[in-house]
């Protein structure tokens, strides 16, 4: 039977679709920063390297044509993931959001940017931001939603190319558009096609709900950042980070806190990663801390389902104990999974 095969975290030797190995993590144990060797590239976390068997029909680089029958494509090489330094502090009100910065903030209003390269700095605005433009930043600034926000921070392009760096958004005051027993904002952040580093995320349904406004590539990187205190609701799900992008997506070193909330939990999770139409490709969860939810992580795979996100890595994450249901469900079997402990005593989380 035909198999699609997206990038496997191993090496592949000829059209052999045997079963995958596990992959070990580069010389040098989690902390290592592997390097690519010649002839391969660098991409999401690890090495690419071609053959010249195998071009997809869709065009693609990342992944096999549906229907190939053989992975000869774009392999992974094994034991070459350069993986980021752990941080040696967890994300923290003290090390997030603008207050670590010293900035005094000057007050505004809500803000629609247009201009392309638009700067917004040291502000403490009262609503929220809608970015319409390219290489836009917005930088130690507070973010205080009203009753008309539906969103903290709408970015709406995912060639948007934005930074948002050293933030706070308090959403603990908002509109959530399709649920109305919840007092926040649906989200803190929404859209793709940017970077969040250092933010202090709170008050919101969704910490971050990651979807591509077109049918571009876009990326999103969300690092260092402090995602908790999530808006509490009696029926709906929550989640400090919702994916539904198709490529190219990076969560690293970030603090993720579902807890607290209704009696039931819902279905609330830490991370959801989930699949509309694309099968994600290039998903990277690497170095968080992971609590609270009915699971902690939901991997967005269905036994049986032939969506199966391709490239998924989940490495060296500590999970909490506050889980429902378990520290996590729905993992790929193809997925990159090791180095994730539980916070409370080292032990190993296994697949």
């Amino acid at each position: 039977m035909k198999t699609r095969i997206g990038i496997l975290a191993l090496l592949l030797l000829g059209c052999n679709p045997a079963a995958p190995s596990p992959v070990s993590p580069p010389t040098g144990g989690s902390g290592g920063t592997g390097t690519c060797p010649a002839g391969s590239t660098p991409v999401l976390g690890g090495c690419l390297t071609k053959t010249a068997a195998c071009v997809p029909a869709n065009g693609a680089v990342d992944r096999l044509a549906v229907g190939s029958t053989c992975a000869s494509c774009h392999v992974l090489l094994a034991g070459s993931m350069p993986t980021m330094p752990p941080i040696n502090t967890r994300p923290s009100a003290a090390n997030t959001g603008w207050q670590p910065t010293g900035v005094t903030l000057t007050n505004t209003g809500s803000i629609n940017v247009t201009v392309d390269g638009t700067v917004i700095d040291s502000k403490n605005v009262s609503g929220c931001i809608t970015v319409n433009a390219r290489n836009v930043t917005i930088r130690r600034s507070k973010i205080t939603t009203n009753s008309t926000c539906i969103h903290g921070i709408t970015v709406q392009r995912s060639d948007a190319n934005l930074l948002v760096e050293d933030v706070e958004v308090d959403a603990t005051i908002g509109t959530d558009y399709s649920h109305t027993e919840t007092s926040g904002a649906e989200t803190c952040i929404s859209g793709s096609g940017f970077t969040a580093r250092r933010v202090n995320l709170h008050g919101c349904r969704r910490g971050a709900y990651v979807v591509p406004y077109a049918t571009s590539t876009p990326n999103v990187t969300i690092d260092a950042s402090y995602i908790h205190n999530l808006d509490r609701v009696t029926t709906y799900s929550r989640a400090g980070v919702t994916s539904y992008l198709h490529s190219n997506f990076t969560l690293r070193n970030n603090s993720i806190d579902a807890t607290g909330g209704n009696t039931d939990w819902g279905t609330t999770y830490a991370i959801f990663v989930g699949i509309f139409d694309e099968i994600p490709v290039n998903i990277a969860i690497d170095g968080n801390y992971i609590n609270g939810g009915t699971f902690g992580l939901n991997g967005g795979y269905s036994e049986g389902s032939t969506k199966i996100p391709e490239n998924m890595r989940v490495t060296n994450n500590q999970f909490g104990s506050n889980f429902l249901g378990g520290t996590h469900n729905y993992v790929a079997p193809n997925t990159t999974w090791y180095g994730n402990t539980l916070a409370s005593n080292g032990a190993t989380v296994n697949r």
